[in-house]
């Protein structure tokens, strides 16, 4: 979503018209972690990927 700095309203932009190349950090990021905690998801009508992040509390202070 992208935040308008005055109102702070969110504007909501379809999955297909973000979705860029992305850079080796990101793809590096997102490796690690499918091997990781999290898990990759194949959207209804083939529409992206959804990729979810878990992590257990114990680590809290290393996420933030």
């Amino acid at each position: 979503m992208v935040y308008l700095s005055e109102t702070k309203t969110a504007i909501r932009v379809r999955g297909d018209c973000r979705i860029g190349p992305h850079n080796k950090d990101i793809i590096s990021i997102l490796y690690g972690s499918l091997l990781g905690d999290a898990h990759a998801e194949k959207r209804a009508e083939g529409k992206g990927t959804r990729i979810s992040f878990y992590q257990e509390g114990s680590h809290s202070e290393y996420l933030l």
